[in-house]
């Protein structure tokens, strides 16, 4: 794509959820990412039954899972060092897996994902006296030292279209028209970090 100067752009629209930019700027005004967790279950029971490919099935953890091990990259930048451990109750590859990470920001990450137990995606973000939880993914909120419970409404554009959609789409219309993509947009050089930080996670 470079060498043919091609503008690229990966769609993850989870990037652009409203509720997920206002809880970043709920920690930033509470001293910063203190810490982050993400969970990213697999509905692996309702997958057998379908007609995936072999080689889709096989690489579910590329096919799918990245959408949230992205969100890793997302929330907390650049990942300086990793560990990771993994287990297969079923499939050849893997459809267990736990990391914890220590990002370049200085904040600290976990992901876990276990495919054939229920819970779906959730992520928390820790600040200093300020906890932000977005469970299912479209449905955020924030908790204080009260422990009293704030819902983070999404925007019109979550809400009247697929979320994150509109913002994605009006990114691209950007690059399209000559501008420069960024942030929260990944051109491919960019997505392919979230690739290898899935294959350190995955250990193969």
């Amino acid at each position: 794509a470079e060498k043919c100067e091609t503008k690229t752009m990966i769609g993850y629209n989870r990037r652009y959820y409203s509720i997920f930019h206002k809880g970043i700027e709920l920690i930033n005004k509470n001293g910063g990412l203190l810490g982050l967790a993400v969970e990213g279950h697999e509905r692996f029971w309702n997958i057998v039954g379908r007609d995936i490919p072999s080689t889709i099935r096989e690489n579910w953890i590329y096919a799918n899972s990245t959408h949230t091990i992205d969100l890793l990259r997302f929330f907390g930048g650049e990942i300086k060092s990793i560990s990771s451990l993994s287990n297969s109750l079923k499939e050849t590859n893997g459809d267990q897996f736990v990391a914890s990470m220590k990002f370049e920001s200085g904040a600290l990450g976990t992901y876990s994902s276990h495919w054939y137990s229920p819970g779906g995606w959730s992520i928390r973000l820790f600040g200093e006296g300020v906890t932000v939880e977005f469970k299912p993914l479209e449905n955020g909120r924030w908790i204080d030292t009260e422990f009293q419970v704030h819902e983070i409404l999404a925007d019109k554009e979550d809400i009247n279209f697929k979320p994150g959609f509109f913002k994605q789409i009006e990114s691209f219309g950007r690059l399209v028209r000559g501008e420069t993509l960024a942030w929260p947009a990944q051109d491919l050089r960019e997505a392919q970090k979230t690739m290898e930080l899935t294959r350190k996670i995955s250990g193969w």
